[in-house]
């Protein structure tokens, strides 16, 4: 898929498909745009998605495909965030 193997579209729209609303999904640094459909499927089904600050990438094209996430939060801070999201109620 997208000639990516392991493919972050299938990754994202597997989990979405299988979790629902439970999913939290985090695009971070990458080339072209494989993910970003899966990333929709995350949001569709009323996952949460974060993407990473494009100006903290390495390679921005990837976030910057999903700049319509819930949360955009730089390189720095995503350890933490994630932490918080899977611990909270």
């Amino acid at each position: 898929v997208n000639f990516c193997k392991p493919s972050a579209d299938v990754l994202f729209a597997s989990a979405a498909s299988v979790y629902g609303s439970g999913v939290v999904a985090i695009v971070m640094t990458g080339m072209g745009s494989d993910g970003a459909l899966g990333a929709r499927a995350v949001s569709q089904v009323g996952g949460y998605l974060v993407a990473q600050d494009p100006s903290t990438a390495t390679v921005a094209s990837m976030p910057a495909e999903v700049v319509e996430s819930d949360e955009v939060v730089p390189l720095a801070d995503l350890g933490a965030r994630l932490a918080s999201l899977v611990t909270s109620p």
